[in-house]
């Protein structure tokens, strides 16, 4: 794997995902119609750009240094009561396999590009 090649292509799809956040979030101004899909719109783009902020943190730094708790709640959403708050304790436990479990799940479900390298961080 090409650590380096990967963390681009995290970097690079970072900033389209706030770049056509951005020109829609101009479109609906303009039209001054469709607020609450801009909203979803932009929570849907927060939550893949902190699991790919997540994803270059678990490239570059160890699962322990991490704060896989802020991630946790940045990315689940609460609607799926249920699984979040069985992953949002799992995000700040203390036990490495419970936070790679955690860490493992927001990669997999969030992360829209690269899963397979940053996984293979972990």
């Amino acid at each position: 794997m090409d650590i380096e090649k990967t963390i681009s292509r995290l970097k690079t799809k970072k900033e389209k995902l706030e770049e056509t956040t951005h020109k829609y979030d101009n479109y609906v101004r303009l039209c001054r119609t469709k607020w609450y899909n801009n909203h979803k719109n932009d929570i849907d783009v927060a939550r893949k750009t902190s699991a790919i902020d997540l994803a270059i943190e678990l490239i570059n730094k160890r699962i322990v240094e991490i704060d896989l708790h802020k991630y946790a709640l940045q990315i689940l959403p609460v609607t799926l009561e249920d699984i979040w708050s069985n992953y949002i304790s799992k995000s700040c436990s203390i036990y490495i396999n419970e936070r790679k479990e955690c860490a493992k799940y927001l990669i997999e479900n969030f992360l829209p590009i690269c899963k397979k390298e940053v996984l293979s961080c972990i």
